[in-house]
């Protein structure tokens, strides 16, 4: 589980998901460097900017270095879940389709930070 957080709701959903999923979980915003090879499914967690994903340029990096592992995407954002456009999201992050190993999802965030 790979995750970068900025008011806590990205955090938060990690969380719960490595204690779900009983795995690891390494925040973004404090290493560079992550070895993968020995995992067969990733999970990224990042938050939304004006439509762009937080630590995209290095979640692409990572998608292109691991093409062969099962990748799921969430991204926290404020904007309600019934105005996302998702293939418009997909295209300003990725400029193209996502790759059928990758499984993305947008999750409800908020701008106030968590305690």
């Amino acid at each position: 589980m790979l995750f970068t957080s900025n008011t806590g709701f990205t955090k938060q959903y990690a969380n719960w998901l490595a204690n779900d999923l009983s795995c690891p979980w390494i925040d973004l915003s404090k290493t560079k460097w992550v070895d993968l090879d020995e995992y067969d499914m990733i999970v990224f967690g990042s938050w939304l900017m004006a439509g762009k994903i937080k630590k995209g340029k290095q979640l692409k990096s990572l998608l292109k270095q691991y093409q062969e592992k099962n990748w799921i995407v969430f991204c926290v954002g404020r904007t309600p879940l019934d105005q996302i456009d998702f293939k418009s999201l997909i295209h300003q992050n990725f400029e193209e389709d996502l790759p059928s190993s990758v499984s993305f999802f947008y999750l409800p965030g908020g701008f106030d930070k968590l305690p």
